[in-house]
């Protein structure tokens, strides 16, 4: 379960010295005063727990200078009231559609991402696809369990990916910034399902832009079905 935290020194830094990223955080967090309409949370994954090798990729793997040396998630404030909303049957997305589906409230978690080279990249300065489904799966996974935590219940579940789509609209670029938004969009049952934007500033060209007025374009977009479970098996 992702519980609230303080972020650290390093990473405050870190994502305050990328305009966008600062921008983000005053914005949700007001400074952490624990005012704004976002909390930072804990991401379990992110730590390597011997002596098993749980989360041994997310929290190793991904976790080096060369992968991923930040990563930040925000967890929208008072889930429970809209969860009581949220419909019994996903939407239906049109996978050939040159426009995103985007709910209409704003996302339940939002993930800063640090993305450095060359550990994360397939093509020169491009991230892996394999790597983007990871992210995606991962900040999925964190706005499912911000559900599931409201309920006296939730320390018995264990979350599984049932399914996972994945449509690649850009090459996401390495070193940079990357932020995934992420949305539950119905539950029934023991089951959930999630989609997700992951955006990135458009590059410069051209000398430069002021960075509040860069372009935030959509890179890729995800879409998953999880079951939880008290079970080890689905």
């Amino acid at each position: 379960m992702s519980v609230p935290k303080v972020l650290s020194d390093a990473e405050l830094a870190h994502f305050s010295s990328i305009p966008w990223a600062k921008s983000i955080l005053q914005t949700s967090l007001q400074q952490q005063n624990h005012n704004g309409d976002y909390v930072a949370i804990d991401m379990p994954a992110r730590t390597l727990k011997p002596p098993t090798d749980e989360d041994g990729y997310f929290g190793g793997t991904l976790a080096t200078q060369q992968t991923i040396p930040y990563i930040v998630t925000l967890r929208r404030r008072n889930l429970e009231s809209i969860s009581s909303l949220l419909p019994t049957e996903p939407p239906v997305i049109d996978a050939t559609s040159k426009r995103a589906f985007t709910p209409s409230r704003p996302p339940d978690t939002i993930t800063l991402v640090s993305l450095s080279t060359p550990g994360l990249s397939g093509h020169t300065s491009t991230v892996h696809g394999g790597v983007v489904a990871t992210l995606f799966d991962e900040a999925m996974y964190l706005a499912v369990d911000a559900y599931l935590s409201s309920s006296s219940s939730a320390h018995d579940h264990k979350i599984y990916t049932a399914q996972l789509n994945v449509r690649y609209r850009k090459p996401i670029h390495t070193p940079g910034l990357l932020v995934i938004w992420s949305w539950c969009v119905a539950r029934a049952g023991r089951k959930t399902w999630t989609i997700a934007h992951a955006v990135q500033e458009e590059e410069e060209h051209d000398g430069g832009h002021l960075e509040w007025v860069k372009t935030k374009t959509l890179r890729s977009e995800a879409s998953s079905l999880w079951v939880a479970t008290r079970d080890e098996k689905l």
